[in-house]
């Protein structure tokens, strides 16, 4: 991980159980510049990994987290459905998505 950061970086985050100490001090430094939006539905990145990761196992890093559910089918890979029935839906939600982005860097 010396030679390639990138690497390191995705490796403190792929499992919360490894490289514990070393992500939570990251974290720790720039916790008050994420928000995170997890999808209740994803099997992928399930919302409770997001939070044992993010905030550590105590909860005292103040990441904020806010997982989000959608009234259509979606997926990890595809959160935005793409077939046309769910427009509106997908519409309103992505607006949603985003306007937490906005607020949050307001």
């Amino acid at each position: 991980m010396n030679e390639h950061i990138k690497e390191g970086h995705f490796k403190y985050m792929i499992n919360h159980n490894y490289y514990k100490q070393e992500r939570e001090y990251a974290l720790r430094q720039i916790a008050d510049r994420i928000l995170v939006v997890p999808l209740l539905k994803d099997a992928v990145v399930h919302p409770v990994e997001v939070i044992n990761t993010l905030k550590g196992d105590f909860r005292d890093i103040p990441i904020r987290v806010e997982p989000m559910d959608f009234e259509f089918p979606y997926d990890h890979e595809h959160p935005f459905s793409l077939m046309g029935k769910y427009s509106l839906q997908v519409n309103t939600a992505f607006e949603s998505v985003i306007q937490k982005a906005v607020d949050f860097f307001q």
